[in-house]
Formats: C-alpha cells, sequence, structure tokens
C-alpha cells in the first residue's frame, strides 16, 4: 500500500470514539499517529474532513491529501456520478436509476 487514507468516522467507530459532533480526543490523537507512521515510513496520508475549514487544518498539520467531504458524502457522490454516466449511455429503457441517498 503506497499512501494512508484515514476515514475518522470509521477509525472512531472502530476505536471505540464514534463521531457524534467534535473528533473524541482519542480520535485526534490516533489520527496524529496515523499521520506520523506515515510520514516516518516515507508515505503520504489523506483524511477525509467534515468541511474545507477543517481539511485546510489537516493540510496545514501535514497531510498531503485532504477530502472536505464525509466518506458518506464522497460515496454518494461518486454513486450518483456513475448513475448519471448510465443513463447518458443508455436509452428510456434503462435499468439504471438514480439519484440515490444515503442520508436518512
Amino acid at each position: 500500500m503506497g499512501h494512508r487514507f484515514i476515514g475518522p468516522w470509521d477509525l472512531g467507530n472502530n476505536i471505540g470514539h464514534p463521531v457524534l459532533g467534535d473528533f473524541d480526543p482519542e480520535l485526534s490523537q490516533a489520527i496524529t499517529r496515523i499521520r506520523e507512521a506515515a510520514k516516518s515510513a516515507g508515505k503520504w496520508s489523506g483524511i477525509y474532513c467534515p468541511n474545507g475549514d477543517v481539511a485546510r487544518k489537516y493540510a496545514d498539520e501535514g497531510f498531503q491529501m485532504v477530502r472536505p467531504a464525509t466518506e458518506n458524502q464522497s460515496s454518494t457522490r461518486t454513486a450518483n456520478h456513475h448513475l448519471d454516466l448510465g443513463h447518458q449511455r443508455h436509452d428510456r429503457h434503462s435499468h439504471v436509476h438514480g439519484p440515490i441517498s444515503f442520508d436518512s
């Protein structure tokens, strides 16, 4: 694996500190440790961020790749993009449907 990309919501769930607003201090420490480990190994690190301000913060801390969107938002956008492509490639009898949303 060449680079490390952190999904803080998944990471928070996996370490017992789910994101329910601001990141828990233990989650923030885990994110820092992952970034530092990647740097020590000569690898780039990236992270999903809830917005552009947080993306700027993480870029300033040394992340080389920041994504100002949650994993869920990115998955939804990607799925909708591919559904749009499907609509463009198929006629009106297509079985491709969209857009989709993972939000409740």
